[in-house]
């Protein structure tokens, strides 16, 4: 993970009634990545994240649901991380030139098919685009959390639907509260 992204924490708010636990990122080092060093983070990440991917999908099919959920957990952990790198890739892109970054970025889209859970995510990396063309830090900064949010809320919610499904499989129910809006 990047510097800025280091310490992962599980933070816990509540959800009707109960404990929901989600990522949060804090800073440790308050050191600025250029954009050589912002991309080997990125990099790094998303090998955990195939890493951890690759665990999932083998032991997915197991009866053994705690593996199972190990498994999701870290991989979902991986993936908050990668989140974080992706933000940190473009923060660094940003205090190089940001009219620059919308140029490399400008055709780039977030996702291969746009499915109704990407439409917030696309949305969002649009409006993040049209900021850095704008030049303006302050704008800049508003939309870069947006997309973040707009990812963060992606991956809790790819999540949700994993282990709704992974439950299912293992003829477990899953509590209400916990059940996915929709499936992503």
């Amino acid at each position: 993970m990047s510097r800025e992204y280091a310490a992962s924490i599980a933070c816990r708010s509540p959800h009707r009634g109960r404990a929901r636990y989600t990522i949060a990122a804090v800073s440790e080092d308050t050191s600025v990545l250029t954009v050589p060093d912002a991309a080997r983070e990125l990099r790094e990440s998303f090998s955990r994240v195939m890493q951890h991917k690759a665990r999932y999908e083998q032991i997915r099919g197991r009866s053994d649901l705690r593996s199972v959920d190990r498994a999701r957990n870290e991989l979902a952990i991986a993936t908050f991380g990668f989140v974080g790198d992706v933000v940190a890739m473009a923060e660094a892109k940003d205090r190089r030139d940001p009219v620059w970054a919308e140029e490399t970025g400008r055709h780039l889209r977030m996702f291969r098919s746009i499915d109704p859970s990407h439409v917030q995510c696309e949305r969002a990396w649009r409006d993040y685009q049209a900021a850095r063309k704008a030049g303006y830090m302050v704008p800049i900064e508003a939309a870069r959390d947006a997309w973040r949010r707009a990812l963060v809320n992606w991956a809790e919610q790819l999540y949700k639907s994993r282990e709704a499904e992974d439950h299912q499989d293992a003829h477990v129910e899953v509590p209400r509260w916990r059940r996915p809006a929709f499936s992503a």
